[in-house]
């Protein structure tokens, strides 16, 4: 099954929220309201990203998100060692070859490939044998000729883009963001550039620091995505049922396809169990929420799936030796004294 990253995820949601997209329904509906407390390096599944996007469109009902999204890609991943490999390369050509090595740095689920053929150079994001999602395709292929356009010297935008949905917006649209009207139901999703085209200098290319992002982008892929352990599949889990709910062992074996008791062995050879990871989760976000005061003890309680407030205090008591009142309190005074 194909993956992507939280972190994905998390640049996606930045993006819509700036388009206006509201993104807590969008995490509600999708079993995600805990990604923000995701490493980014986690795996999730390519259909939840494409579910994404569905989502976002339907609340947003504009089928020019992509291109917009497109747009404002480049400017809110401009930290990302992809974008900062692809910027540190002498021509757009040497860009594409870049964007095609390390493309798995941002694990879209796609697979790219880029050729010259006569007088023109081919971007192609390759079939894998899941539907793409045209929204999603739009905005990838937009972010890829925003960006090049913004780098290169001579401002290239692509002589044609291939496109095997049918329109999903105004022609105008497109040609305003493209500079080209796409061709629809073509037998690929390309990006078409002349030679001329790739042989344009990008303003910032710095062959040193190239060689040295690109070090370090390899030993980024040499351990891209792996499987998460066991462990970490549970946690998701954990944290994919609260808050408000209590998650039992017998329902986590059954999101996971497996029998409790094998997932009760594979724990143990993890040297864990599920109720220390339950209560390792419930310890952190209880933390949490109680140092930033952002629920009263009685809703924490409930969030983190305690029948009563009576076994949350009890639990928290075993945590920190405190309680949640004397914990809180405790906090609080040196940011009273050094207000005084």
């Amino acid at each position: 099954m194909a993956h992507t990253t939280a972190g994905l995820f998390k640049l996606a949601l930045g993006i819509f929220q700036q388009l206006g997209v509201q993104v807590a329904p969008l995490l509600k509906q999708l079993e995600l309201s805990h990604l923000f407390e995701l490493e980014d390096p986690y795996p999730l599944e390519v259909q939840q990203y494409r579910s994404l996007w569905q989502a976002a469109v339907r609340q947003s009902g504009d089928h020019g998100l992509g291109l917009r999204f497109g747009e404002a890609f480049s400017q809110k991943a401009k930290n990302h060692l992809l974008l900062y490999i692809m910027l540190q390369c002498p021509s757009a050509e040497q860009a594409l070859v870049k964007l095609v090595r390390y493309h798995g740095l941002v694990g879209g689920g796609q697979s790219l490939s880029f050729r010259i053929q006569g007088n023109r150079g081919i971007l192609r994001v390759l079939e894998t044998g899941e539907a793409q999602e045209p929204h999603s395709t739009e905005g990838f292929l937009m972010a890829l000729a925003h960006y090049l356009g913004e780098q290169s010297e001579q401002r290239i935008r692509p002589e044609a883009v291939c496109l095997t949905h049918s329109r999903l917006c105004r022609p105008a649209e497109y040609r305003t963001h493209f500079g080209v009207l796409p061709e629809f139901g073509c037998s690929e999703n390309s990006l078409v550039f002349s030679l001329a085209q790739l042989a344009a200098p990008l303003a910032n290319n710095d062959p040193e620091l190239l060689e040295s992002l690109e070090q370090h982008a390899n030993e980024l892929m040499a351990r891209r995505l792996p499987e998460p352990s066991l462990s970490g599949r549970v946690r998701h889990e954990i944290l994919r049922a609260l808050p408000g709910e209590s998650p039992s062992l017998v329902a986590v074996a059954k999101r996971l396809n497996t029998s409790q008791r094998s997932l009760q062995q594979g724990l143990k050879q993890e040297n864990t169990s599920y109720r220390e990871l339950l209560d390792q989760v419930r310890k952190e976000k209880a933390l949490r929420w109680i140092g930033n005061k952002a629920y009263t003890f009685s809703e924490i309680a409930f969030l983190l799936g305690f029948a009563e407030q009576s076994a949350f205090n009890r639990a928290f008591k075993r945590w920190t030796g405190q309680s949640p009142k004397q914990f809180q309190l405790k906090d609080a005074i040196p940011k009273a004294s050094c207000r005084g």
